[in-house]
């Protein structure tokens, strides 16, 4: 299932396992991976077991997850320094690289900080309703579990590489429009991590971020973000995909200059160019096809109704004229 990591060192390319606990990134790794592990079973203790402090126990493990996540940026960076990694690049690879990495680590940060703060300002709701909670986690593995199995269908690869598939980003988007952002940005990440399981490239802590974690966290965001400016559904889904999709290009756009650079074939002069025309091959029309099903999905009035069913935010009124069954609004 997992597959040998491409790693270049110097002039010579080599192979190596990513989980490979007597490398640095390896180490780094399974530790980040069973730190995810560890925070998972203390959410589910104290979900069953203390539900009251199941919002504070996630805002405790997001912290930790974030500060960790800095450490190793902070620590690969001082190790590349130190050993002087940069310097035994040759010099076309030196001078490409070095000047942007500090742009990488500076957008990297921004971009998380982006995932981090966003969801506060937009999605100020609170739920303490235990079977709104208890929904929502349901939901959540329902829609990762749809997006993840969809991700599989690959309809066509890009020239240069990257897939299109069959609407894998809507089930993200969707759990963001129905229950908010911040609950959105949570499910996108995991679905980051779940994509980088499926096809994993793991060459730099930064990159490891920049295609995995931001990417995926941006639809997550986005996707429920406009619900309450973009009064119509439809259209409020696919500008939240749209932005969404911006973003994640952005995120593959650096990582694929800074850090597949030196993969560019001849017929390309800028390392620039090269992420470009890679990256806009597929990440634009995988995402136009996830906004055109979401277009028609969000059209139904059914499909709205079964939305305001899971959310609880409305209760269902009998029309007398027609004996049909519609959703208004709880009076405020």
């Amino acid at each position: 299932m997992f597959q040998s990591l491409f790693l270049v060192a110097a002039d010579e390319a080599s192979y190596t396992n990513y989980f490979n606990v007597s490398s640095t990134r390896g180490i780094e790794l399974v530790c980040l991976l069973s730190l995810l592990g560890i925070l998972l079973v203390a959410n589910l203790v104290v979900f069953f077991v203390k539900k009251d402090s199941f919002v504070l126990s996630t805002k405790i493990s997001v912290y930790t997850l974030i500060a960790f996540s800095a450490s190793i940026i902070a620590a690969n960076i001082a190790i590349a320094i130190k050993d002087g990694t940069f310097k035994e690049m040759d010099c076309r690879e030196y001078i490409e690289t070095v000047p942007f990495m500090a742009l990488t680590v500076i957008m990297t940060i921004l971009f998380a900080a982006m995932l981090i703060v966003l969801p506060f300002i937009f999605d100020k709701e609170k739920h303490t309703d235990l079977k709104y909670q208890t929904r929502s986690i349901a939901y959540a593995g329902i829609l990762l579990a749809l997006a993840f199995g969809l991700s599989y269908i690959r309809l066509f690869k890009g020239p240069y590489g990257g897939s299109i598939t069959v609407a894998s980003l809507l089930p993200i988007a969707l759990y963001s429009y129905i229950f908010g952002c911040k609950k959105g940005t949570l499910v996108g990440v995991a679905f980051g991590l779940l994509q980088f399981i499926q096809d994993p490239y793991f060459y730099h802590i930064l990159q490891f971020f920049l295609d995995y974690i931001i990417p995926f966290g941006f639809i997550g965001l986005f996707g429920g973000m406009f619900k309450k400016i973009i009064k119509n559904p439809s259209i409020s889904l696919i500008v939240g995909l749209a932005v969404g999709v911006v973003f994640r290009f952005l995120s593959h756009f650096i990582s694929g200059a800074v850090f597949f650079g030196s993969w560019m074939p001849e017929n390309f002069t800028s390392i620039w160019t090269y992420s470009f025309v890679y990256n806009i091959a597929y990440v634009p029309i995988d995402g136009i096809i996830s906004m055109v099903f979401g277009y028609f999905l969000l059209r139904s009035k059914l499909f709205i109704n079964q939305i305001n069913m899971i959310t609880l935010t409305e209760k269902p009124v009998i029309n007398d004229t027609n004996e049909d069954t519609t959703y208004i609004a709880d009076a405020k």
